[in-house]
């Protein structure tokens, strides 16, 4: 393989809209799964030592998922660091978990990750730094102006309840302290 190319996100965000918009899968989850597995980089290879095996290319797809998400048995190790097959493979596949969650974000990040959502007694993700940084990344460039999906304006309308709610409990806590009272 070649040495690190990394492609910016700005050369690579036609590609990533036309097939997130294919698989319904909002084009900024793509780009924060791209970010954290690759970094940008079209040729990222990392060998995934528990299955004796290699993911590949910006969205790190192991070729016998690859071969299996998009039913092509003949795909090669040189297919993946295609952008056009590696992205589609990659969200092809994270749009299987988000169907297989019931749309839950982080349950598909930490199953693209490891496999399936799993948990540690507390509640966290086994994974959860890598969800973190991954759902991170995905509000990251939601916030630059992605287009919003069916699938995630649940997501930004609680982000905002919350948001609202903490303020007013705020604002609350302070008209009480300054004697103004509310009802």
């Amino acid at each position: 393989m070649l040495g690190a190319v990394r492609i910016s996100s700005d050369t690579l965000t036609p590609l990533i809209e036309s097939i997130a918009s294919k698989y319904g899968v909002d084009p900024a989850l793509i780009k924060g799964v791209v970010q954290q597995e690759s970094a940008w980089d079209v040729n990222a290879s990392r060998y995934e030592a528990h299955l004796n095996d290699s993911s590949w290319g910006l969205m790190q797809v192991l070729l016998k998922t690859a071969k299996w998400i998009l039913g092509n048995d003949k795909l090669t190790i040189s297919d993946l660091v295609n952008p056009q097959i590696n992205v589609e493979a990659g969200t092809k596949y994270i749009a299987s978990l988000l169907a297989k969650y019931g749309g839950n974000v982080r349950d598909a990040i930490a199953s693209y990750n490891a496999g399936s959502p799993r948990k540690n007694k507390d509640g966290t993700y086994v994974n959860q730094a890598y969800v973190d940084s991954v759902y991170r990344n995905y509000m990251m460039y939601r916030t630059m102006g992605f287009p919003i999906t069916p699938q995630t304006a649940a997501i930004g309308i609680g982000t905002l309840a919350a948001a609202v709610a903490v303020g007013l409990v705020v604002m609350r806590a302070k008209w009480k302290r300054s004697n103004i009272g509310l009802p």
